[in-house]
């Protein structure tokens, strides 16, 4: 919620939560998939918490930003970081998979994912 309430700040709006369950479905997806799909890959894993997000809209502004910084702070968390994670690039990619005009495949073929430590 502080990632989408500093983006309204930001831009001038109001800070809405829409709908508290939708959030913490979402929230959930990346801890959902490792259970039933067994994926362990957190690359796949932090998508999955940033398409839930952004395609559910829990809040009523800014949730296409909240889910790409929420999924860099899962990448970050799991000691990865998007190579030119501010390119233009990614977040055209990142709207046309929302949009459905691009498969999800697309962008996880395109993430240039680096580890640090």
């Amino acid at each position: 919620m502080e990632l989408n309430e500093r983006f309204a700040l930001h831009s001038g709006g109001p800070f809405l939560l829409r709908d508290r369950g939708v959030l913490e479905s979402a929230a959930m997806a990346p801890r959902d998939r490792w259970r039933t799909e067994r994926l362990d890959d957190p690359g796949i894993l932090g998508l999955a918490l940033a398409m839930a997000i952004a395609r559910n809209h829990p809040f009523a502004q800014g949730n296409e930003q909240t889910a790409w910084a929420a999924m860099l702070a899962f990448f970050a968390l799991n000691g990865l970081a998007l190579e030119n994670q501010d390119h233009p690039y990614y977040a055209e990619i990142f709207i046309d998979v929302i949009a459905g005009e691009q498969p999800v495949e697309h962008l996880i073929d395109q993430m240039r994912l680096s580890v640090f430590e």
